[in-house]
């Protein structure tokens, strides 16, 4: 089986992958046609590409330097915060006497 080898520079890294081609460069092969809906099996391939585009745009796009903000997300229903985490300790409520002086 033929290998492809393909290189991508996207800003300043170069990604280098070596794969199989199954149908790559065959010339005269038709495609099937469209039957039904996707499967799992090739959504996870649609998924797998979808982040290399992904991590393409973001290696083109930001450099040396460049501030670069993740955000997250969370259910309140399965993650909560205990209320000693968010009140301060005693100590810090309130200055101590005599502070000014």
């Amino acid at each position: 089986m033929a290998y492809v080898h393909r290189r991508v520079v996207a800003g300043q890294t170069v990604e280098h992958r070596k794969m199989q081609s199954y149908r790559v460069h065959t010339k005269g092969v038709k495609r099937r046609p469209n039957k039904g809906t996707t499967t799992e099996k090739q959504a996870k391939i649609n998924e797998r590409v979808a982040e290399e585009h992904l991590r393409w745009d973001i290696n083109a796009n930001y450099k040396h330097k460049d501030l670069h903000a993740v955000l997250h997300y969370w259910m309140k229903s399965l993650w909560t915060i205990s209320p000693a985490a968010v009140a301060p300790p005693p100590a810090l409520n309130w200055p101590r006497a005599g502070w000014w002086t």
